[in-house]
């Protein structure tokens, strides 16, 4: 199968809706067995960001809004790519091994920038990174053997996101309960943020650093997409790779915050400009994603 040509994606829903006033939380709708598709529409439907973002209070969404108030522009489509799909041209093999920041890159510009809908993983490498990064800087990397070809690191997807017009913010140095309140605030107002992890858990066990290499989340470093929050404050993520536990909702999960700040890491330079990855100190942290883009 090769993804350029036009096929049925398959599709599922998270719908947008208020929830207690100040919380913009998700209900997911469809066929949880559609969740393991190499390629996965997650359509997020509703009224629109901004709206639902403005209502404070006592205020309410209701008939007095238009239809155009209440609806425009509040679907947003991430497109989920499995990374091991080996359907992406001369670049499945990267993309297999160490695809898990360009697809996360491509389902944010497929949502945010019309004119990326169709944007496949093989494209954001040979055309968006070209493109916005320097030229000498793209071939070195790739022009290494698959094993010496690294990911985009955050700072990377943060610097092309802002030159396509959808506005972050890159925290990289971060403080496990700040980020945790920084982060639920954030996917409280409907709005994503990408994440990256490793396959160690962090933790303390009686007033002493403690670290678990279970590989929940990464079988090295792994970059994710924080989409939203249920009713019960679990978060929706999307996610290029296959993990047992998880069993057929793979392109899509839902895990508890708490447990995936846990195996998320700071950037240890505060200075690094690395585009691609070389050191864990050099990338790491989160982007939280504004509204913007369309």
């Amino acid at each position: 199968m090769d993804i350029a040509e036009k096929q049925n994606i398959p599709e599922v829903v998270l719908e947008r809706e208020m929830h207690k006033t100040d919380t913009i939380v998700l209900t997911f709708h469809g066929d949880p067995h559609l969740l393991n598709e190499p390629v996965l529409r997650v359509r997020i439907t509703g009224p629109a960001e901004s709206v639902l973002s403005s209502v404070t209070g006592s205020d309410r969404i209701d008939a007095s809004k238009t239809e155009k108030d209440r609806v425009a522009s509040g679907d947003r489509v991430f497109p989920v790519f499995r990374q091991n799909a080996m359907i992406y041209g001369i670049w499945s093999q990267y993309v297999s091994h160490h695809g898990c920041a360009c697809c996360s890159l491509t389902s944010l510009l497929a949502a945010y920038c019309p004119h990326y809908r169709d944007l496949r993983p093989n494209e954001t490498i040979e055309i968006v990174e070209r493109k916005h990064f320097p030229e000498e800087i793209w071939q070195k990397n790739y022009q290494k053997d698959l094993s010496g070809q690294m990911p985009v690191t955050l700072y990377g997807i943060s610097r092309i996101l802002s030159a396509e017009g959808i506005e972050n913010e890159y925290v990289g140095a971060f403080q496990d309960r700040k980020a945790l309140s920084d982060i639920k605030d954030h996917l409280r107002k409907g709005l994503p943020v990408v994440i990256e992890t490793s396959r160690i858990r962090r933790g303390r066990r009686i007033g002493l650093p403690v670290s678990v290499n279970d590989r929940r989340y990464a079988g090295s470093y792994h970059t994710m997409i924080l989409l939203g929050l249920d009713r019960k404050g679990h978060v929706f993520f999307t996610d290029s790779a296959t993990r047992d536990w998880a069993g057929e909702r793979q392109r899509l999960k839902k895990d508890d915050l708490v447990s995936l700040i846990q195996y998320m890491f700071p950037r240890k330079r505060k200075n690094a400009r690395n585009l691609y990855y070389d050191h864990r100190w050099n990338t790491g942290g989160y982007i939280k994603i504004s509204r913007s883009g369309d």
